[in-house]
């Protein structure tokens, strides 16, 4: 016979007995729903307007809003999913798209290897932290 003691369960939440409650529901899910076509309408135009730019012969400006705009989706859509700020972060993808888009090359590859120098370092020092002794 088990003398751990007995688990706690939660107390089960009753409903809302205001009478706004299904309008609420009603009310969110159709903002959900716009938000979702909203969100879905920008990736498709931003991967339209890469298709354009890499089919066509318009300005780079096509292209870099295009890749601005799929950054700035996929931010959102993945900040939206895992329960994280989609607004601060979605914002955040944009005004690093618009900072990046006036560099120059030179200046990008830099990024790009000093970003990969972090990211493998990551796990590096993990391993190396988790081969520390405590003392």
């Amino acid at each position: 016979m088990s003398r751990a003691a007995p688990r706690r369960r939660a107390e089960p939440r009753g409903r809302s007995t205001t009478e706004d409650a299904p309008r609420r529901t009603v009310r969110r899910r159709t903002a959900h729903g716009l938000g979702f076509t909203l969100w879905f309408l920008v990736l498709l135009g931003s991967a339209a307007a890469l298709l354009v730019a890499l089919l066509g012969n318009v300005g780079d400006w096509v292209a870099d809003a295009g890749s601005i705009a799929t950054s700035t989706a996929y931010a959102w859509g993945l900040a939206a999913r895992t329960g994280g700020r989609p607004v601060v972060f979605s914002l955040l993808t944009l005004v690093l798209g618009l900072a990046a888009r006036s560099s120059h090359a030179a200046a990008g590859w830099t990024l790009i290897v000093l970003g990969g120098v972090v990211a493998a370092a990551g796990p590096v020092l993990i391993y190396i932290r988790s081969r520390m002794q405590d003392s």
